[in-house]
């Protein structure tokens, strides 16, 4: 795709070019080994990494999304179809054992077998959003996403088992989404205890 074009849906970064960046800089690009590996092995990517740092918002005036075929820009059918292989069924089989209210899970990927898994209630909270957003689609838009995730496989982890109820600490907000000073006991307990998230998994 990087070599079409310089982000994921056209010339201006979309909300997934922000959510891959995130762990692409800072786990890929900085560490020695993987960037080393990215320099080597796909310096497209590396230099998208470069680009999603180096953007302003100024520079975008005029930038268009890339034209779509069945639904998406060429070159994305690939990330959604490994999305329903490996991510889709990990993200329903942690969500189904949150509201079974069970700690661990066990789940199958592209016929492996990963045991014994901690259950993370925020994983199920990210399901909810993707439902979320998708049930909120306009009638016409709905159609094509919907056709479009179906053909790819990522429908029916998507809807399997419906929305599953699973109490999250912080509710419908993200961790530590809040507009308001953390006291100094608060701090500490982040110090500690780390994030809701890592209370939930035991670390």
């Amino acid at each position: 795709m990087f070599r079409q074009r310089p982000f994921l849906f056209g010339e201006r970064p979309s909300l997934a070019d922000f959510g891959y960046f995130a762990s692409m800089f800072r786990h890929f690009s900085i560490d020695p080994t993987p960037a080393r590996i990215m320099r080597n092995e796909a310096r497209a990517v590396y230099e998208w990494v470069a680009r999603m740092w180096n953007t302003r918002g100024s520079d975008m005036d005029g930038a268009q999304w890339a034209e779509s075929e069945n639904g998406l820009p060429r070159g994305l059918a690939p990330l959604l179809q490994r999305a329903a292989r490996r991510y889709l069924p990990d993200l329903h089989a942690n969500a189904k054992a949150a509201s079974d209210g069970l700690t661990h899970y066990t789940v199958h990927l592209e016929g492996k077998l990963y045991p014994h898994l901690p259950v993370i209630p925020f994983q199920a909270w990210r399901r909810r959003v993707l439902q979320t957003e998708l049930a909120a689609l306009a009638s016409d838009a709905s159609k094509i996403v919907r056709k479009t995730l179906a053909d790819l496989g990522c429908l029916d982890w998507l809807e399997r088992d419906g929305v599953l109820s699973v109490e999250y600490p912080e509710g419908d907000r993200l961790p530590l989404c809040t507009s308001r000073e953390l006291s100094p006991l608060e701090r500490a307990r982040l110090v500690l205890f780390g994030t809701p998230h890592h209370a939930a998994v035991g670390r």
